[in-house]
């Protein structure tokens, strides 16, 4: 499924609830997007979080920052790169 910019922050949040997603890959300028809306999501009650779910953030760009990975896992993401993900792969 694709989450879309236009989509907006509800319609993201539902998706990631409907698909019980635990990864996104994304290019690296949605990276504040997804943490703040997991951010957000964690202060709502436990039943009513619609991306507890959601533990890894895969990023097609290898040069995101040590200031973004920071971020992630202030969110309880794990971040890393598509690159990062091949390789483990192997």
């Amino acid at each position: 499924m694709a989450l879309y910019d236009t989509l907006g922050p509800e319609a993201t949040q539902f998706i990631c609830n409907e698909c019980d997603l635990r990864t996104i890959a994304l290019s690296k300028d949605q990276i504040s997007k997804l943490t703040l809306l997991k951010i957000e999501d964690a202060k709502r009650s436990r039943k009513e979080r619609k991306m507890r779910k959601l533990k890894n953030l895969i990023v097609f760009e290898d040069d995101f920052t040590l200031r973004d990975k920071k971020i992630a896992s202030d969110a309880g993401l794990h971040l890393f790169s598509f690159e990062e993900v091949v390789f483990r792969g192997r």
